[in-house]
């Protein structure tokens, strides 16, 4: 027979259980118990729920800034400028069956792609490639996305702008209805997918929205095919882009409104010169006062008052204007709202001061986000365009290809955007030679990454080396030529 449990010992048990239970249910993030201090978020909306209720309001505040604050004028020119610059580079990479390059397919399919570049789009020459990629560039990071049409073929009253039958339309997000939702065909925020999610086709108005022939109007599809989107998403499953500025826009618009009040305090201050202070009031005697024309009396250079009256002093007024603390405060926001927007607090400010190691860590950090958007701008933007250029031009027979041909290499294409722009040119320089000299690169990926284009520098440097033969100018040589450069030219 067992013995009975003491009351004691059954209390503490229940004391201890009580407390493991209170732990648990007291055991979560602090972050997420609302109090007096911080306020309660409740918004378990998905990516499409959330960009239906602001996106239109964040690309109209966007365009707002872009068009009035200049601070934020020059980040979007300089995400433009270093992911796009003069244009995205091509290099195709065709290769034959025995898996060299096709050197001289590969330059007739860029020289045919230089000549489609000039007049790509279906405006004609108002834009050649390089405006066509900035505006697009442009309009996707501040309006968080943008569209692009391919009309292929004979098209009713259009003529192509080359012999490729193909020119690009672009469209603002605008002309992609948010409202557009239809559950039954798979149709949201204007954008059809199966029922995987892939894209199926877009739908467009034929006109602007805010154009006076905007209104009313009924949307076309079209096949995915045919168009490509370019986008910002933050959330998985979102189907339309969010601006680059969507993080930042309230902390820009107030250092905006903010700067612009302390210009107007010190305008107001600059007029405010200086007072006539009185004595005691039974010292004052209206009999001896001037009228108003002693409130009326201009400062001026070299100004002497003789006629003060008894008791009176002259004063200037101490606004406090400019305000000395104005540029620590700007700067902090400054910084602030660079690191969201995505670009080096010295490109937004224009602020380069600092050592060389400073300004080249600063820009070796910012040239991965700039070559991640690169890479995104490329894959979206760049490979449709040159996969629709290559089909159009074997079809059209503008191209011909030759035998030897690997067939799967035809498409494979590299594309460089802008370089990493050289702090110290000596000092990289100096690098350069020697990662060469130890073979950690290669005269090409030098050039690449310089901006150019390896083939047409070697043959630049080929000319000039045969021109300075003929009229007997010796070449310069590295200061310790190594073997087989004597003639000055260094294999790859």
């Amino acid at each position: 027979m067992s013995k009975p449990v003491k009351l004691n010992s059954v209390r503490r048990i229940a004391y201890w259980l009580g407390g493991v239970f209170y732990r648990a249910s007291t055991n979560f993030y602090e972050a997420a118990v609302p109090s007096y201090e911080r306020k309660r978020r409740t918004d378990r909306g998905s990516g499409d729920a959330v960009m239906s209720r602001a996106g239109d309001q964040l690309r109209i505040q966007a365009r707002h800034l872009d068009e009035n604050h200049d601070l934020a004028k020059g980040i979007l020119d300089t995400l433009v400028n270093r992911t796009v610059g003069r244009g995205i580079r091509y290099e195709p990479q065709v290769r034959l069956k025995n898996g060299d390059l096709a050197d001289e397919f590969n330059e007739e399919l860029l020289e045919l792609h230089n000549r489609w570049s000039l007049r790509p789009s279906v405006y004609g020459d108002e834009y050649t490639r390089t405006d066509m990629e900035r505006l697009l560039a442009r309009t996707w990071f501040r309006d968080g996305e943008v569209f692009k049409v391919y009309q292929l073929g004979n098209v009713p009253q259009l003529q192509h702008g080359s012999e490729i039958p193909l020119s690009l339309q672009f469209f603002e997000p605008d002309y992609c209805p948010f409202g557009l939702n239809d559950t039954n065909n798979g149709v949201r925020q204007g954008i059809e997918r199966d029922k995987w999610g892939r894209v199926r086709a877009y739908w467009f108005y034929r006109n602007h929205p805010g154009d006076l022939l905007g209104f009313g109007q009924q949307p076309f599809r079209v096949s995915s095919y045919f168009a490509s989107h370019l986008k910002i998403a933050q959330r998985i499953g979102q189907g339309r882009g969010v601006s680059v500025f969507a993080s930042v826009l309230n902390r820009l618009d107030d250092l905006k409104d903010y700067e612009e009040a302390e210009r107007i305090a010190a305008r107001i201050a600059a007029k405010m010169v200086g007072y006539v202070r009185k004595g005691s009031p039974d010292m004052f005697d209206p009999a001896n006062v001037n009228g108003l024309s002693r409130q009326r009396q201009r400062f001026e250079n070299g100004m002497t008052l003789f006629d003060m009256l008894p008791g009176e002093e002259v004063g200037i007024f101490d606004t406090k204007r400019p305000n000395t603390g104005l540029n620590e405060f700007r700067s902090g926001q400054l910084r602030a709202a660079a690191a969201g927007a995505g670009v080096s607090y010295s490109s937004a400010a224009k602020d380069y001061n600092g050592t060389f190691s400073a300004q080249r860590q600063e820009l070796v950090e910012q040239q991965e986000n700039y070559e991640v958007l690169q890479e995104h701008f490329v894959a979206h933007t760049c490979r449709p365009d040159y996969t629709r250029f290559l089909d159009m031009a074997l079809l059209s027979g503008s191209l011909r290809l030759p035998s030897g041909v690997e067939q799967r290499t035809l498409y494979d294409l590299s594309c460089y955007g802008t370089a990493m722009p050289w702090i110290d040119p000596q000092r990289e320089a100096k690098a350069n030679e020697s990662m060469l000299a130890n073979g950690l690169t290669s005269h090409s990926e030098i050039i690449r990454r310089r901006g150019g284009n390896p083939m047409s520098v070697f043959r630049q440097r080929k000319r000039d080396l045969e021109a300075m033969k003929r009229l007997g100018i010796l070449p310069v040589m590295a200061a310790n030529p190594q073997p087989g450069e004597e003639d000055g030219l260094v294999d790859d």
